[in-house]
């Protein structure tokens, strides 16, 4: 699953009705986008799990996991113990950050929604994804 985020995958903070330093909602999102050939492997994948759901548009398919329940006990964990090597991991590391906030609700706190935006930006930052290739480390075979 790794590998696949790796190539194929993202982690996805979405923020509605943003406005300034203002928004209406908060959206996390685990994805694995695939041509619409391989939607097999994305049914095994979330037939493995027990968790996500699968749409399909045109030529492709899509994995995707944002129920709470889910990325806490499922997604995370299995990201914890299996680090990714390209720079999403710096986009995982801020995901997590927003996730771990859902846990006792902290992402409804004023701290906690400036936290959301700050973990919003930084995913969008191009310069800070340099930060993680500093951190890959490629498996020897």
């Amino acid at each position: 699953l790794v590998g696949f985020t790796d190539a194929e995958g993202n982690f996805n903070i979405s923020l509605k009705g943003l406005q300034g330093s203002k928004y209406n909602s908060l959206n996390l999102t685990y994805q694995i986008t695939l041509h619409i050939n391989d939607l097999y492997v994305l049914e095994y994948i979330r037939n493995r799990l027990n968790c996500g759901s699968i749409s399909k548009s045109g030529d492709k398919c899509n994995y995707f996991v944002n129920d709470q329940k889910s990325l806490i006990n499922v997604i995370v964990p299995i990201f914890n113990y299996r680090e990714l090597k390209s720079s999403k991991f710096f986009q995982y590391l801020n995901f997590k950050k927003a996730v771990h906030l859902l846990i006792d609700k902290n992402h409804l706190t004023l701290k906690g929604k400036i936290d959301i935006l700050q973990y919003y930006h930084d995913m969008k930052l191009i310069n800070q994804k340099s930060k993680a290739r500093e951190n890959m480390i490629i498996d020897e075979y």
